[in-house]
């Protein structure tokens, strides 16, 4: 009987922890269930813009310049997610020679992740390159193509006329 009473009082310990756990509600298995951070889970993602090295919003990207590409990895009530890595790749079929100083970048604050790429000089006047941005460790992804312009001569509107016979230094 001796026995007994000494095992008893070992499993009461467990019983004062699991009340202490449950903070005077009355419910002693509180303290023992989790919550999921449903803001931290990412469920879309978004293109927000594209940008020239100035920040000003374009609509093609000219060659020979850095273009700021900008995603927003969203939660189920459209709220931005940090701390997420979104992975960049960048399909060029062209073969325009298009990089990304960085493939893989994580989230800031509001969710936002910012590529920047590098356009080359092009041959062509025109080309584009399929970027697909990804939210690591998910099948969540969006593709976008960027269109790529060969940077246009400024030509003047003013005209010359020049006499026959003159010689122009």
């Amino acid at each position: 009987a001796v026995l007994l009473a000494s095992c008893g009082g070992g499993g009461s310990d467990g019983y004062f922890n699991e009340k202490d756990n449950s903070q005077g509600n009355g419910n002693s298995a509180d303290g023992n269930n989790s919550t999921d951070n449903t803001a931290q889970i990412a469920e879309s993602l978004n293109v927000l813009d594209l940008k020239d090295a100035e920040g000003k919003v374009i609509v093609n990207a000219n060659d020979s310049s850095v273009v700021q590409f900008t995603v927003q990895v969203l939660n189920k009530d459209n709220g931005g997610v940090a701390e997420k890595d979104v992975i960049l790749s960048i399909k060029d079929s062209e073969k325009l020679g298009v990089t990304s100083k960085a493939s893989l970048v994580k989230t800031m604050e509001g969710g936002f992740a910012l590529f920047e790429l590098n356009i080359p000089t092009l041959n062509a006047p025109s080309g584009k390159v399929q970027l697909t941005a990804t939210v690591k460790g998910t099948s969540i992804n969006q593709v976008y193509t960027l269109n790529i312009v060969k940077k246009a001569t400024i030509q003047s509107e003013y005209n010359l006329n020049v006499d026959q016979g003159v010689v122009l230094n």
